[in-house]
């Protein structure tokens, strides 16, 4: 909620919230792909990163908090989202 960029690195299965999404404001990688994230990372603008640091932000009270999080919800269960 502090509106850093989530970087996830998991072992075998991404568990990430909106995986669809998360590549807007977030970094994925397993383990073995670390290095090329790395890199990644490095070669990253400032530019782009402050792009996807607007993105989380505004992503924050939609989709982060408990209330955005139950809206979310409810959407799902509803098919109205």
């Amino acid at each position: 909620q502090i509106g850093a960029i989530p970087i996830h690195v998991y072992l075998d299965i991404p568990w990430v919230p909106y995986a669809d999404i998360f590549h807007k404001f977030g970094f994925l990688s397993d383990v073995k792909g670390l290095p090329s994230l790395l890199k990644k990372l490095w070669n990253a603008s400032d530019t782009a990163l402050e792009q996807m640091e607007e993105e989380v932000r505004s992503a924050r009270d939609r989709l982060f908090t408990l209330e955005g999080l139950m809206e979310q919800v409810s959407q799902f269960m509803t098919g109205r989202g």
